[in-house]
């Protein structure tokens, strides 16, 4: 959680005071300013930002694996948060804007339309393609264990 509200400080907080201002948000964060300016005080502090980082972990996490009673859980999808990667909230990841993070490396493949940038579509595509790989790979590595002869 820390590491999120360093993520977006460290993307928002031009002047490095350790909080937001109006002036220093942007994207998702300008839209819902007022709504997460909790003590109204005209900034976001960490606190406040945590509290909306909490927010959306649980609500992806209630989407992802909702409650199904005697059926397996969903697919977990460990997705990032898009709002806080797209730095002049236009909607698509540019490569400059994920310079620096460990999402570079992964750009060319994520941007399956190659059009020099990576909407939203295509961002939670990933990130449930990579998902569902880890499912396989475990599912796998769980029947190989079943099929070891026991020792005794």
């Amino acid at each position: 959680m820390e590491r999120v509200v360093d993520q977006i400080l460290l993307r928002m907080d031009t002047n490095k005071d350790g909080k937001i201002s109006r002036e220093e948000a942007m994207g998702l964060i300008a839209m819902m300013f007022d709504e997460l300016d909790l003590n109204k005080d005209g900034f976001l502090d960490r606190a406040e930002l945590r509290k909306e980082a909490e927010r959306r972990l649980a609500d992806r996490a209630r989407q992802n694996n909702p409650a199904r009673p005697g059926r397996p859980p969903e697919l977990v999808v460990n997705e990032p948060d898009f709002h806080a990667l797209d730095l002049n909230a236009d909607g698509r990841l540019s490569r400059e804007e994920l310079k620096n993070t460990v999402y570079a490396p992964k750009f060319d493949e994520m941007d399956t339309n190659k059009d020099g940038t990576i909407d939203r579509k295509e961002f939670a595509a990933y990130f449930r393609k990579e998902a569902e790989k880890k499912a396989r790979e475990e599912k796998k590595q769980e029947e190989s264990q079943k099929k070891q002869p026991v020792k005794k």
